[in-house]
């Protein structure tokens, strides 16, 4: 669920779907697709009321237990801007915070908009809520190629602010793209 406009559903009741399966399609400008997360069986397609006090669609799976991908799966092709946007748009990002707004359309500007930098928040909202931090403490590698692949692709320098900062700080130099631009507060 998310605060753009509501995904349409793309299969029907007694459909058997996989993890990662697209079933509920773009339905708007601002809108996020939906991708199975368990494998199974459709078993409904029902109003629910969501957490806005309106109306939504859902889509109601019976697991079959199995957890099985679907075989569609594959890592996109990102070489441009173009690209990256319908990668974000495609893979149903959206934000964490209550609202869940669509990634894509935060991404999109005009073409006379140029983006000087990215931030990558790495705060915490709440106290007890650590994942951000230890993803960036334990996959800090892994986090940062992401950041250099992401802040290539729109044309910016990244900033980092949060409470792993000195952990990137200092495992910066080790990685082979040239993050020497990166800003960390």
């Amino acid at each position: 669920m998310n605060s753009g406009s509501p995904a349409k559903p793309v299969v029907k009741v007694g459909d058997i779907v996989k993890v990662g399966q697209l079933i509920g399609e773009i339905d708007g400008k601002v809108s996020s697709p939906v991708h199975a997360s368990v494998s199974g069986t459709v078993k409904s397609i029902i109003d629910i009321d969501s957490n806005t006090g309106q109306k939504a669609v859902s889509v109601v799976i019976a697991s079959d237990g199995e957890q099985s991908l679907y075989e569609g799966i594959a890592p996109p092709t990102v070489t441009n801007l173009e690209q990256f946007l319908g990668a974000v748009s495609d893979s149903g990002v959206v934000g964490l915070g209550g609202a869940g707004y669509p990634t894509a359309p935060k991404l999109t500007f005009r073409e006379s908009v140029k983006l000087d930098y990215i931030l990558i928040n790495g705060a915490e909202c709440e106290p007890y809520i650590t994942s951000d931090t230890r993803t960036m403490l334990d996959e800090t590698e892994y986090v940062m190629s992401r950041i250099w692949n992401n802040s290539s692709a729109l044309s910016a320098t990244a900033a980092l602010s949060g409470s792993a900062a000195p952990a990137i700080r200092r495992r910066r130099s080790s990685h082979s793209g040239n993050l020497s631009s990166l800003t960390i507060f």
